[in-house]
């Protein structure tokens, strides 16, 4: 009998890191336009506006984490849900 993926995943058979994700043209297209902005700054900012830009860069990137989570999050209950209804019938 074939092992499910829940057993798999209790097994450690399966393992999900952080950043194995792929990501789109789209995604890089933004990244990279992204990064052209920042060199851009870097060059024309004094130190102490580039201090603040990198402390304003970190907490962003936070509460980036916190809203791709808390959509994780809401997404799973969602899957939850739709698998409960689907067997309770």
């Amino acid at each position: 009998m074939r092992e499910t993926l829940l057993e798999r995943l209790y097994k450690t058979e399966i393992t999900f890191k952080s950043g194995e994700r792929r990501r789109g043209k789209k995604y890089n297209f933004a990244d990279s336009e992204v990064s052209a902005v920042i060199n851009q700054l870097k060059t024309t900012l004094k130190s102490e506006d580039w201090k603040i830009f990198l402390d304003y860069e970190e907490k962003s990137n936070l509460l980036s984490d916190y809203a791709q989570e808390e959509e994780f999050i809401r997404g799973f209950r969602l899957g939850a849900r739709l698998m409960h209804e689907v067997f309770s019938e």
